[in-house]
């Protein structure tokens, strides 16, 4: 009969430990996960935080390319120009280089909080033969015939002749 006492007290110890035991198993595994799901949702938030910039890194080196094709076709022969302006809160960084060959090759730098973005846009002359084209047609070595009563608002350049 003693024996059958002492075996029961040492089961019921027992059962105490194993529950004892999962529990802290389960807690465990929830604090992990509660870790694992932080961490994820910490750096979810600062890759947001990283392309938001990136965006607006963008959009003010655009602006600040915009910026400076405004002073160029303001005044054609200006001499080069390194400039800086803000957007918001993001600096933007413009090189307008000497005219080379007509053509002039405009960079502009966006950063915000170290993202930088990074442009450029090549401007080139095109009037240097004195046309333009505001309303303009363009044939090929065909030619361009037109009927009695028809007429073109504008301007025609054509490979071929122009009949009418």
């Amino acid at each position: 009969m003693k024996n059958k006492n002492l075996k029961s007290k040492i089961l019921n110890h027992n059962g105490g430990f194993i529950i004892s035991m999962a529990t802290l198993f389960i807690l465990a595994t929830m604090i992990s996960i509660a870790i694992v799901m932080s961490a994820l949702t910490f750096y979810r938030q600062q890759m947001l935080t990283n392309e938001k910039k990136s965006v607006e890194s963008y959009y003010a080196a655009e602006a600040g390319i915009e910026d400076a094709l405004l002073r160029v076709r303001n005044n054609i022969q200006m001499s080069p120009l390194n400039y800086s302006l803000t957007v918001g809160t993001t600096s933007v960084a413009i090189t307008i280089p000497a005219m080379s060959g007509g053509v002039r090759t405009i960079d502009s730098q966006g950063n915000n909080s170290g993202i930088i973005r990074s442009l450029r846009t090549v401007y080139g002359f095109t009037d240097t033969f004195g046309t333009s084209f505001y309303y303009g047609a363009q044939v090929g070595a065909g030619g361009l015939q037109m009927n009695i009563g028809s007429e073109v608002v504008g301007n025609v350049f054509a490979s071929g002749n122009i009949t009418g």
